[in-house]
C-alpha cells in the first residue's frame, strides 16, 4: 500500500471535498478519485459516502482507517527519522567493552553523558570483560570499541591509543597500623592478608601486583580473589585485609587509606581500541565525543 495514497485519503477525510483536496496536492480530481477507489478495493469496503460529485462523508470503515492511517504515517515518519539519524551516526547501537580494573573513566563517563543528552537514538551497550576478551571481541567485530588494561602489539586492522598510565597504590583500612604513613615499602605488608583481583578478570593488573611482591621479597597471602575491584574496596575493612590497586581508585573510596609504594615503579596502561574499517557511524560519533572529553586520541 502506498503511503502517498494514504496521505490523499487522510486529507480528504479532513476536507471531505474532492476538488479542494486534489487542488492542494496539485493533481487532477479524477486522479484523486482513482486513488480512493483503489483503497476501497484493497479494503473491500466503502470508505466514503458520496453525497454529490465533489463532497463526501466518511463511512464507519473510513473513520477507522483514518485512525489507522495516522498511526501508520507516524510510524513512517519515525522510521525515516531514525534511518536519517543512522546515516549521520546519530542512531544505532554501540557495543562497548571495558575492563573492571580500569577506573580512569572520567572522560568516558563524560562522553556517555554527552551521547545520551545529544543523541537519544544512540544506545550504548556496556559489557564488563577481561582485557584479553575485549581485544579479541573487537578483532571479531563483537565489540565496536574497548577500554582495556593492556597495550597490545601492533595490529594493522586495529586502532589502539594509550589514554592513561597509572601507578599502583597499597590500600589499607583506616585502623591499620600503617594508616598514618605517607608512603610505604611493599615488604611492610608481607604479613597482611590480601584481597586481590583475580588473574582471569585482569591478568595485567594481577601480574603487576605479583611481580611487585616478588621483587619486594615475598608472596602475597591472598585471603580471597574477587572479580571486581569495587567489591574488594567495599570488603577490605570488614575482612581486615589490604590490597594493591590502581591509584585512581582513591578518588572513589575516600574512607580507605591509599599509600604510595616507594619500591614499586610499575605502571598500568589503559588503552582505547577499535577496528579501523568499522563502518559504524555511531562509532565515529562516539570517538569524536570522546576525543573532545579526553585529548588523548
Amino acid at each position: 500500500m502506498e503511503f502517498q495514497r494514504l496521505k490523499y485519503f487522510l486529507r480528504l477525510s479532513e476536507t471531505l471535498h474532492f476538488s479542494q483536496t486534489a487542488a492542494e496536492f496539485h493533481i487532477a480530481q479524477s486522479v484523486l478519485s482513482n486513488h480512493i477507489k483503489i483503497l476501497e478495493r484493497e479494503f473491500n469496503c466503502k470508505l466514503f459516502e458520496r453525497s454529490n460529485r465533489w463532497k463526501v462523508t466518511l463511512t464507519p470503515a473510513g473513520k477507522e482507517l483514518v485512525e489507522q492511517t495516522k498511526l501508520l504515517l507516524r510510524a513512517q515518519k519515525s522510521a525515516l527519522e531514525k534511518v536519517e539519524a543512522a546515516s549521520r551516526g546519530e542512531a544505532g547501537i554501540l557495543n562497548i567493552g571495558f575492563n573492571p580494573s580500569a577506573l580512569n573513566l572520567a572522560p568516558l563517563l563524560k562522553t556517555f553523558r554527552e551521547i545520551t543528552c545529544q543523541y537519544p537514538l544512540i544506545h550504548l551497550a556496556l559489557k564488563e570483560l577481561p582485557s584479553e576478551t575485549i581485544y579479541e571481541n573487537v578483532q571479531r567485530d563483537q565489540l565496536d570499541v574497548g577500554f582495556l588494561r593492556i597495550f597490545p602489539g601492533r595490529d594493522e586492522t586495529l586502532a589502539i591509543r594509550q589514554i592513561a598510565a597509572e601507578r599502583l597504590a597499597a590500600v589499607v583500612p583506616p585502623k591499620h597500623l600503617l594508616c598514618h604513613r605517607r608512603s610505604i615499602r611493599l615488604a611492610e605488608l608481607k604479613n597482611d592478608h590480601f584481597l586481590l583481583v583475580g588473574r582471569t578478570q585482569s591478568r595485567t593488573l594481577r601480574d603487576a601486583i605479583d611481580m611487585a611482591c616478588q621483587k619486594a621479597g615475598f608472596i602475597a597471602k591472598v585471603r580471597t580473589e574477587l572479580a571486581n575491584i569495587v567489591t574488594i574496596m567495599r570488603l577490605l575493612e570488614d575482612l581486615n585485609a589490604v590490597s594493591i590497586v590502581p591509584a585512581a581508585f582513591q578518588t572513589h573510596f575516600p574512607q580507605l587509606v591509599f599509600l604510595p609504594i616507594e619500591d614499586c615503579d610499575a605502571t598500568l596502561p589503559e588503552s582505547i581500541i577499535w577496528k579501523r574499517e568499522n563502518p559504524s557511524g555511531v562509532l565515529k560519533t562516539f570517538l569524536a565525543a570522546f576525543q573532545k572529553n579526553a585529548s588523548a586520541i
